[in-house]
């Protein structure tokens, strides 16, 4: 018997999330930057922001700087750049901020194939211990997608949307390990 899977959360319908998903404004024009692949993996954060924010998204591509340059000019890239970072509360000019979902590898990757993206000021979020276990190799220090956006969230003065986002994330990340021991995911 086929398996049918949410379309939003990308989980077996029996055990979808989409149900508890908080209903997220953010304060102001915010987009996410999906790496091609990271589109297609269920266990991408920034995939699961698209079910519960006004997340603006777009997918990256190498031959599309012009397009994407000339679409986040005036945006801050939520990015880790500790030499050369823009604090976040000295970024009132900011037409909008632009977070990067992919792997660390890929969006170096991006960073290097996009000269506009890795022109764009940088503002890093103080890291704290993230709780993302879909994925190994993680990147000491690294934050998911959803984690850095909860964190941009409470910097925002919107701590409460900032835990609704964390607590749909532990919920995600529950049926996500459960859906995988039992065989549904891989």
């Amino acid at each position: 018997m086929p398996i049918n899977y949410c379309i939003q959360c990308t989980l077996p319908l029996n055990f979808c999330v989409c149900a508890h998903a908080p209903r997220v404004l953010t304060p102001k024009a915010c987009s996410i930057l999906f790496h091609p692949r990271e589109v297609q993996r269920r266990n991408s954060s920034g995939r699961l922001l698209r079910v519960c924010t006004d997340v603006q998204t777009n997918i990256w591509h190498r031959l599309k700087n012009e397009q994407l340059e000339s679409k986040f000019q005036h945006y801050g890239l939520i990015y880790p750049n500790p030499d050369n970072t823009t604090p976040i509360v000295d970024t009132p000019n900011f037409k909008g901020y632009l977070w990067i979902d992919s792997t660390w590898q890929e969006s170096q990757k991006m960073l290097r194939q996009s000269p506009w993206l890795q022109n764009l000021p940088k503002i890093s979020i103080d890291n704290v211990n993230s709780d993302y276990r879909l994925r190994r190799n993680q990147r000491e220090g690294g934050m998911s997608t959803l984690e850095s956006m909860a964190q941009w969230l409470k910097i925002q003065n919107q701590p409460e949307q900032a835990e609704e986002l964390l607590q749909f994330f532990q919920l995600f990340q529950n049926a996500f390990l459960k859906a995988r021991q039992a065989g549904l995911l891989k």
